[in-house]
C-alpha cells in the first residue's frame, strides 16, 4: 500500500510581522496600495491569529509577500 505524506503549511504571518515590527495598520496600507483593494486592519489581525493559511486569494497572497519583502516559502513554512 502506497501512502502519501501530507504536508501542512505553517502560516508565519504573525512571526514575520513581529520580526519586521509591522503593525496591522501598516500592512493593511501596503496591501491596499499594491492591490487597490480595501483590506481592513481587522482582517490583517484575523489573518495573524491563524496557524494555517486562511482562505485568501492569490492577489492578496502576492500582495502580502510583496508588502513584507518575503517569499511565499518564507510565509508558508512546511511542517
Amino acid at each position: 500500500m502506497l501512502t502519501m505524506a501530507r504536508t501542512m503549511s505553517v502560516w508565519r504571518l504573525r512571526q514575520i510581522m513581529a520580526d519586521k515590527q509591522i503593525t496591522n495598520q501598516e500592512l493593511s496600507q501596503r496591501i491596499n496600495a499594491i492591490t487597490g483593494r480595501n483590506t481592513h486592519p481587522v482582517t490583517i489581525s484575523k489573518w495573524r491569529q491563524q496557524n494555517t493559511m486562511p482562505k485568501i486569494d492569490g492577489i492578496e497572497l502576492d500582495a502580502i509577500v510583496d508588502a513584507l519583502g518575503v517569499s511565499r516559502n518564507e510565509l508558508l513554512g512546511d511542517r
